[in-house]
């Protein structure tokens, strides 16, 4: 890495990370002799989900802040102790309030399904359709009523891959003319899917199905992975190179304006993991050569542009960290969550993170009276991913009041 490189970073970072009221929160031992990557992040940045290896099987377990680890159990219930875990397979998406999950699991015979488990309730066994073999939900909406996941089809002397929808009635729709198709994020309405064609294009190409619309194919790239959405589906960020092989790496897709490279420079590789409901803040990862074996992370805001998050949080870090990896980012793009590592050690720390100033609800960095007034004037609205529910409890209320008052001025 070359000292002007360096230098960009450092600045970057600073002119990102100054001034604001960052909390590093550091999760203590998940109870398992590994885990399938990535860790997940409700909508609302505060429940995390793992896929924790114990007993030569995956369980999942649930961290809360000032709650610890518990881990899930098939009947909705949950328990401290790993081994009492009862829901075997692995998790793949949260609801906004974290008390809904997807993913895949064993059922009773053997079979690997789709699941939806809900808190209290348990899990939902997803209808596979007539013909299917298999298949997992790897995303589901804001609320929770719809799961989307891949599913493997016989056809034709061989298995094929489709995309279905799952239903809160109980019903199945395979998405039409999605044979082939990989997907791999749904918006928070439920309505829109992205990912990749393998099948069509021997190099993978990114798709957007939206609801009404159907599959499509944007304009602009030799090849690419769609990897995450934003919640009207209008915003895609992903990895990829341009038609022209003249840009790479991370990008962002807008409908109307194409795609917009993140990095200020051409890395070895890059990618978007996450990206916030509104599509203004993007985190991912990338590498500057091939012997670069540091898992780097980056953060991409709208106006601010790109910055490296380890020098952007560098106060935060103990000084033993140099890997850092992020895994997911919360629906108003404030708190991140991932693991960290020495170079001297394969070991990995869990981690989550504030990166918001207390109070500042349009992220601005200043808290003043345009944030008042967001508060004031949304009081009492409740619902999921409202700017002016600072505390994340899913309702505009006193406490996000008091937030802002007592910040009052900072940053100004």
């Amino acid at each position: 890495m070359s000292v002007k490189v360096k230098l960009v970073l450092g600045l970057l970072g600073l002119t990102i990370g100054c001034g604001f009221t960052q909390r590093l929160v550091w999760i203590e031992d998940w109870g398992g002799e590994g885990y399938a990557w990535p860790l997940r992040l409700s909508g609302d940045g505060r429940t995390v989900y793992i896929s924790t290896y114990f007993a030569g099987q995956y369980r999942i377990g649930r961290w809360r802040e000032g709650e610890g680890w518990w881990y899930l159990r098939a009947d909705g219930g949950l328990t401290r102790n790993p081994a009492e875990a009862t829901l075997i397979g692995k998790v793949k998406a949260a609801s906004y309030d974290g008390r809904v999950i997807v993913g895949g699991a064993y059922d009773p015979w053997g079979r690997y399904r789709p699941y939806r488990w809900r808190l209290g309730r348990g899990i939902e066994w997803l209808p596979l359709p007539v013909g299917a073999l298999w298949g997992h939900a790897l995303g589901v909406s804001a609320d929770g009523s719809i799961a989307a996941g891949n599913i493997g089809i016989w056809e034709g002397g061989r298995e094929w891959w489709y995309i279905a929808r799952w239903f809160a009635d109980g019903r199945v729709e395979v998405i039409p003319d999605s044979r082939g198709l990989t997907m791999y994020a749904l918006s928070a309405d439920g309505r829109t899917i992205v990912g990749v064609d393998l099948e069509r294009y021997y190099f993978g190409y990114p798709f957007r199905w939206q609801e009404g619309r159907g599959v499509e194919y944007p304009p602009g790239f030799f090849s690419a992975v769609f990897r995450a959405v934003s919640f009207d589906g209008r915003m895609i960020a992903g990895n990829g190179t341009s038609r022209d092989l003249q840009s790479g790496g991370a990008f962002r897709w807008v409908e109307g304006r194409g795609i917009e490279w993140f990095m200020p420079f051409r890395p070895y590789s890059a990618t978007a993991v996450a990206m916030s409901w509104d599509g203004q803040v993007v985190v991912g990862l990338y590498r500057w050569d091939e012997d670069d074996y540091v898992s780097r992370s980056f953060v991409w805001r709208e106006g601010d542009g790109f910055a490296d998050l380890y020098e952007a949080y560098r106060g935060l870090w103990p000084g033993w960290v140099e890997d850092v990896r992020v895994d997911g980012i919360s629906a108003n793009g404030r708190y991140l969550v991932g693991t960290i590592s020495p170079a001297t050690s394969q070991d990995r720390w869990l981690f989550w993170l504030d990166m918001g100033r207390l109070g500042d609800v349009d992220g601005d960095g200043c808290v003043d009276d345009g944030d008042l007034l967001e508060v004031l004037f949304s009081f009492g609205e409740v619902g999921m991913n409202l700017r002016g529910d600072l505390d994340g409890d899913g309702m505009v209320g006193e406490s996000d009041l008091l937030e802002v008052l007592l910040h009052f001025g900072e940053g100004c």
